[in-house]
């Protein structure tokens, strides 16, 4: 007789391979003013609309124990990590904030993302 387990580890080998890990985008180190203020680069208007939605559009995917502040101007941002709708990135919650406020651009590959689901979006 099989149990539970060995048929859950059977169904998900007869899915194929597990999705890879989400990235992570906006989580900073201990130097965090300064790494924050050297992530501004500029946007054009597409970019930041496609990054804003993509950020609006994700789920919480962990809460945490009390607020972040802004790194740059200290104003109460969110408690929880965030995943986007497509499941590739996870970020600190309203880390639109910074995009918008602060002009810090995310990663080459989050925009890109973001490019590429609001496009999908829009086709579909």
């Amino acid at each position: 007789m099989t149990s539970d387990w060995e048929k859950r580890l059977a169904e998900r080998k007869a899915q194929g391979a597990p999705k890879p890990e989400p990235r992570r985008d906006g989580f900073w180190t201990c130097a965090r003013d300064e790494e924050a203020r050297s992530a501004i680069f500029p946007m054009t208007d597409e970019e930041i609309v496609a990054i804003v939605s993509y950020m609006e559009a994700s789920t919480a995917h962990a809460q945490c124990l009390g607020f972040a502040n802004c790194r740059i101007c200290n104003v109460r941002l969110g408690t929880a990590d965030m995943i986007t709708p497509d499941g590739k990135w996870i970020f600190p919650e309203r880390r639109e904030h910074y995009v918008l406020a602060h002009g810090v651009r995310p990663d080459d590959d989050f925009v890109a993302d973001a490019l590429a689901w609001r496009r999908k979006r829009k086709d579909g």
